[in-house]
């Protein structure tokens, strides 16, 4: 085996996925009743929870794992897997018969086999199907696995009409398949959706908005697709058992009903409950249900990598050296044991392991490739260096796309961590969008970087080693090496036949790494009157010193916080809170309940008895009390610039509007109308979408709107105060406008104007939170109030302290500014003076 064909590719790989699934290993009997054997007597019916919404149910244009688990329930090829994933067959009479040369394959189908709407299944179904999906004006992104039949590669082409694929019906029940070369895993392959049979009729009659729905398609497999009503939104759908499957018998459920999930905790409160029977679980979740015999470790053929863009002639990732430091830099072992938590293992490369051996079924082809792929922070520093004279940069920006599922979710934000905390000036963005969004984006080119995965269409090292090759739909960063390609096509070809020299033609080594976000002041006697009375309010007294001890700490702690709030250390993950004198205190002692026992947490990870951390860590290994700090000092940084531009834009406009009057007046108020008839909401969140997430952003985006009621309050009191005596006096003896209102109108409209903006500093909090809460403020490692609260919900139930800290926080906050408000409402109106 030759083990110096070694790759720099324009991908990293991550980690080889496995599912913690619960399962209560049975179904739903809707009915609850059962008979006298015991066994349910009413509908059966299995609930699954699934990550993401379906992109496609469409056989040419599929491509996920969400979608192909719904397509090979509904839909049966020639043949189908067992237990073992060793192609049977199924919508075949028996198995092909091969020729000698591997080359031709004659195939009987099953005269059983029927559509949904009672036709049978023909030979010609699987002509069309297999034309349809190799067309180019389809542009299936699974055109390429026919390059192994007679002309694939060029009716994909556009080279030869798509009559000329090696497929033709000898008659209704009688396929002849011709290959190009032997195929040692075209069996595989004819256990895959994208090589089922479809009906023409049905395409041809539905046009573009065939397989739009459950009910513009007809199905051949044990299910009927129900409930569907539509690609990447809808969130529910379900299998009904099909009643003109030839092998119905077998299938024992009337149902399975899918629903869209993202968040596991949500989906193990609906398992727990009684409302799911199949549940995927990640990190701490799968932690805590280690013990419950209900949990099962599925493996998977299936491997996360980042994706590297390389379209554009200057793009830095084509660099060798940059794609090694991000490599080095990512410590897979602590993303799969302490981040992730979910039975995912540290990839060897990128073909999972335990999938493929070698012809004498002696090696592992992961095994055989050489060494793992390697963490070493030093060398990801070495590499950058010399990445920065080679690029002749000093600093580099990049994003990383991401699904927004939970678990991608934490592995974009620790790779984020991990790439900025070894390489010293680069900074790295992150935008998780949902599945659909995120496969269509990479299917565009429009990423830096992108996580994605692959999961083996059929057991052979081909099924990931062809996503590489120059010019495959798959391979989205346009990676190009002549060199790789000329291993991969001899592997495809010319020794497809001789298994040892295909083995040694595998480029066994493609990870990346083997070296691979003034109100003028009035006087200072009014001010001393306003304490005086201020003074008397013992409750904004409180308020007051709560909130000068929280914003002093959020400002010292710029230079003396406890921990740097965004430093990663994955060794500590998820430690509740320790302090040395409360230790006999439960919450406070550093021990935590996982799986119904109590466990000192700081022990299991070997923390130094002189390490404390007061409020715990976080899920990626980070000091709370110093997120804590970062967070509420971002979230008052954020309330206090919205309040200030509320009151600057609000006051003035209101002023103008009000000691103007007449027409300006009529004409200023029209324009408030309008903009006020504009959800805030909607206009903060398309703002959110025009510009980057961050400070700025969110501040324009609640000042678009938020200074209207300001201006208003303002409006009236002015109109309510320039007809007084005091004001007509100023006038009589030669004041300005502008004058009168700084002077005679601001102090006496003082109180309304404190109150308001008192009340616009939590709301604008509040706001914060709600926007960081759903995902569209802050992006990570930035943290505030509403990105923590975000972050702590999810794990409520197992780790309460990541969620009542920062809810507290904002609680008390908020309540604090209220009490303040009306005790500087009663101080500061001069109508009010003894």
């Amino acid at each position: 085996m030759n083990l110096k064909k070694s790759f720099a590719f324009g991908f990293i790989t991550l980690f080889s996925l496995s599912l913690a699934a619960c399962g209560n290993g049975g179904t739903t009997n809707d009915s609850g009743s059962k008979s006298a054997d015991g066994k349910p007597s009413g509908e059966q019916v299995f609930r699954v929870n699934v990550l993401q919404e379906m992109p496609s149910a469409d056989l040419s244009l599929a491509t996920d794992t969400i979608s192909f688990t719904a397509l090979n329930n509904v839909y049966e090829g020639i043949y189908r897997l067992d237990l073992e994933n060793n192609p049977i067959p199924a919508g075949a009479a028996e198995k092909a018969e091969v020729s000698d040369d591997g080359t031709v394959y004659k195939i009987k189908l099953n005269e059983d086999a029927m559509w949904s709407d009672g036709k049978p299944v023909k030979a010609e179904d699987y002509v069309y199907g297999w034309q349809r999906t190799v067309d180019p004006a389809t542009a299936s992104e699974y055109a390429y696995l026919y390059e192994s039949v007679k002309n694939g590669a060029a009716v994909s082409a556009g080279e030869k009409d798509k009559s000329e694929l090696g497929i033709k019906a000898l008659g209704d029940y009688e396929l002849e398949i011709t290959l190009e070369k032997a195929t040692p895993y075209f069996d595989y392959l004819l256990a895959f959706p994208s090589f089922f049979p479809q009906r023409q009729d049905i395409v041809e009659k539905y046009g573009k908005e065939y397989a739009a729905n459950s009910d513009n398609a007809v199905y051949n497999g044990p299910f009927v697709l129900a409930d569907f009503d539509g690609p990447g939104t809808d969130t529910e759908w379900s299998y009904k058992k099909n009643d003109k499957y030839w092998d119905a018998d077998t299938v024992k459920l009337d149902e399975v009903k899918t629903n869209v999930v993202k968040e596991a905790p949500t989906s193990y409160n609906l398992f727990q409950d009684g409302q799911a029977d199949d549940v995927t679980l990640t990190g701490e979740l799968a932690q805590q249900a280690a013990n419950d015999p209900q949990l099962v470790i599925q493996k998977e053929a299936s491997t996360q990598y980042i994706e590297l863009n390389q379209i554009e002639d200057n793009s830095p990732f084509k660099n060798e050296n940059l794609r090694k430091a991000i490599s080095y830099s990512i410590d897979r072992k602590s993303l799969v044991e302490n981040i992730l938590g979910d039975g995912s293992v540290e990839p060897k490369g990128l073909v999972p392991a335990d999938m493929s051996k070698s012809p004498d079924g002696k090696e592992d082809f992961a095994e055989a490739a050489g060494d793992k792929i390697e963490y070493d922070k030093e060398k990801a520093k070495e590499h950058w260096e010399k990445a920065k004279k080679e690029l002749n940069i000093d600093s580099l920006e990049f994003d990383i796309l991401s699904s927004d599922a939970d678990s991608s979710k934490k592995t974009v934000e620790y790779v984020q961590g991990a790439i900025q905390e070894a390489l010293d000036g680069v900074k790295v963005t992150v935008s998780p969008v949902p599945f659909s969004v995120r496969l269509d984006r990479s299917n565009k080119g429009d990423f830096d970087t992108v996580i994605g995965g692959w999961g083996a269409d059929y057991a052979d090292p081909s099924s990931f080693l062809d996503l590489f090759q120059t010019g495959v739909s798959y391979n989205r960063g346009r990676y190009s090496n002549p060199e790789y390609d000329k291993f991969v096509k001899a592997a495809a070809t010319t020794d497809a036949n001789d298994p040892e020299k295909r083995w040694d033609d595998m480029p066994l080594d493609t990870s990346t790494t083997k070296e691979r976000e003034r109100i003028a002041t009035p006087s200072l006697s009014f001010l001393q009157d306003s304490w005086r009375r201020l003074k008397k309010n013992k409750a904004a007294v409180v308020s007051l010193v709560f909130l000068g001890i929280i914003i002093f700490i959020s400002i010292i702690t710029i230079w003396f916080s406890p921990q740097d709030p965004t430093q990663q250390n994955v060794a500590y993950i998820n430690l509740p809170p320790r302090i040395p004198f409360l230790d006999s205190i439960n919450g406070f002692n550093g021990t935590a309940t996982v799986a119904g026992q109590v466990v000192d947490k700081y022990a299991q990870a070997n923390v130094p008895d002189n390490v404390n951390f007061y409020l715990g860590t976080d899920g990626l290994g980070r000091d709370v009390l110093s997120r804590l700090f970062m967070g509420t000092r971002i979230s008052l940084l954020i309330a206090f610039i919205a309040a200030l531009l509320d009151i600057t834009i609000g006051v003035t406009y209101g002023l103008i509007s009000g000691l103007l009057g007449g027409r300006v007046d009529t004409m200023m108020q029209r324009v408030l109308e309008v903009l006020s008839g504009i959800p805030n909401l909607v206009v903060m969140i398309l703002m959110l979408t025009v510009f980057d997430p961050g400070i700025l952003s969110i501040v324009l985006a609640m000042v678009i709107t938020n200074w209207i009621s300001m201006a208003r309050i303002v409006r009236a009191q002015t109109l309510k105060l320039k007809d007084q005596e005091f004001v007509l006096a100023a006038q009589t003896l030669g004041e300005s406008r502008l004058k009168i209102a700084i002077k005679h109108i601001l102090p006496n409209i003082s109180s309304v104007i404190i109150v308001q903006m008192m009340f616009s500093i939590p709301s604008a909090i509040f706001f914060e939170a709600f926007l960081s809460f759903i995902g569209l403020g802050l992006r990570p490692p930035t943290a505030s109030l509403g990105t923590l609260l975000n972050e702590g919900y999810k794990t409520f139930r197992f780790l309460p302290y990541l969620m009542w800290i920062p809810a507290v926080t904002l609680s008390v906050i908020m309540i604090c500014f209220n009490l303040l408000a009306d005790g500087l409402r009663d101080a500061f109106d001069p109508k009010m003076k003894e």
